[in-house]
């Protein structure tokens, strides 16, 4: 009962300092709201976790079934790591630009005795 009365409670406080939080350009000012709102998202996010997997370790039918999850979970994440790693080898900045201009030619400006013979008609 607690854990629901937690959760509604930290959905209004998140709710509300996030609309807190667009109503403010100043950032000394923003950041209280944006401390709350996360401090609420947390609260969420501890109360969710536990309700999903409290039953999981309380229920002795269920007591060896998660290991398989785990299992699974820490897969898809070691997945996820070596794709964004091997992106980001082969695709350091490339991805979604067009080709690179081609470099201006060496222009730099002409010296005294380079204006001078350009004047007499030398080169």
């Amino acid at each position: 009962m607690r854990s629901a009365l937690a959760l509604r409670g930290s959905l209004v406080v998140l709710v509300a300092t996030l609309a807190g939080m667009s109503v403010t350009h100043s950032t000394a000012v923003w950041l209280a709201p944006r401390l709350m709102a996360g401090s609420a998202s947390a609260l969420i996010f501890v109360i969710a976790a536990s309700a999903l997997l409290g039953p999981l370790v309380v229920t002795p039918l269920l007591r060896h079934g998660y290991h398989q999850a785990l299992l699974l979970a820490a897969g898809v994440v070691l997945a996820a790591a070596a794709a964004a790693g091997l992106l980001r080898i082969g695709f350091p900045h490339r991805i979604g630009t067009a080709a690179p201009a081609p470099a201006a030619p060496d222009r730099r400006p002409a010296g005294p005795a380079e204006t001078a013979a350009a004047r007499s008609g030398r080169r």
